[in-house]
């Protein structure tokens, strides 16, 4: 199989523990979540000839100490990989700003 298209929850996790080994040839993986709890693992095994990634998170997906960095994983284990689109809703994105710590902690004497 050299496409797949897998829309579940926790399917990043189980993307990156399991797919390799049993697919080794996936060139186009598409993965959506709707519950993602656990951090993408680091494994050893790796997508050799995975080209084309596109990993789309729902509304409220991750639970709020979900570590996006995680997802760097792929980079290592796809040395082929050509594109890569992640798709995060805005809403869910906590920004913090840098100018306010700047005042709040240290600033202005």
């Amino acid at each position: 199989m050299k496409k797949l298209d897998m829309h579940q929850s926790d399917v990043v996790c189980y993307a990156c523990a399991e797919l390799p080994s049993i697919m080794p040839n996936l060139e186009t993986l598409l993965i959506g979540s709707g519950i993602e709890v656990v951090n993408a693992p680091m494994v050893l095994t790796k997508f050799l000839y995975l080209k084309h990634l596109t990993i789309l998170i729902s509304e409220r997906t991750f639970s709020p100490p979900y570590n996006y960095v995680s997802l760097v994983y792929f980079f290592d284990a796809s040395p082929s990989l050509e594109t890569f689109f992640l798709d995060v809703p805005h809403e869910d994105v906590k920004h913090e700003s840098v100018f306010w710590r700047f005042l709040t902690f240290g600033g202005a004497a």
